[in-house]
């Protein structure tokens, strides 16, 4: 049972986590360079923060990861929207100051230009288009991923067949050498 689950159930996680992670980097990717070419707006930012959330790993240690939100207004034919996206896709920092430098442009209660998607008016960003590093590291989590599924696919039952050859190989020699010493004790 065990080496089943190792063998073939073990690695899917991995597998399936990394594929989504490298489709959800596509799609990241396709609508932040689409952005890109939305039309903009006149808004009005009505909040900006950094929110900061820490974490805890299996060894006790804390980090602290630093989301900067912000909160715009603006009006598209007529019709008022909320937006509170920066850019696609959303990034969170490792420093504090890292997040604030995001929104620093941005003042509270002052104009600012908003793109908006024309299919869709409730999708909107401050800063239009790609931003590699935020694509980047996402597609990069999800090939890892996907490589660690992948291999262990087909490392893991390698190495299980090779650990069976090596106690069937120990096996034989074990029994070979107690044939010797039965063979010995009769001849002696």
């Amino acid at each position: 049972m065990s080496d089943f689950f190792f063998s073939k159930v073990f690695p899917v996680p991995f597998f399936v986590a990394g594929v989504v992670m490298l489709v959800w980097a596509l799609l990241n990717y396709l609508e932040a360079r689409e952005s890109s070419s939305w039309p903009s707006v006149q808004g009005r930012v009505l909040s900006k923060q950094v929110k900061s959330s820490t974490f805890r790993d299996n060894n006790g240690r804390t980090s602290d990861s630093y989301r900067p939100q912000i909160e715009y207004t603006y009006v598209v034919d007529g019709k008022t929207y909320q937006g509170s996206t920066l850019r696609i896709p959303s990034r969170s920092y490792g420093r504090s100051n890292k997040a604030q430098e995001a929104i620093a442009e941005f003042s509270l209660k002052k104009p600012c230009t908003v793109y908006f998607d024309p299919e869709d008016p409730n999708k909107s960003v401050l800063q239009p288009g790609v931003y590699f590093l935020n694509v980047a590291g996402l597609a990069l989590f999800g090939l890892g991923f996907t490589v660690i599924g992948i291999g262990s696919f087909f490392l893991i039952p390698y190495a299980i067949r090779q650990e069976k050859a090596k106690k069937k190989r120990l096996a034989a020699y074990q029994k070979e050498r107690e044939e010797r010493e039965k063979q010995k004790k009769l001849e002696g």
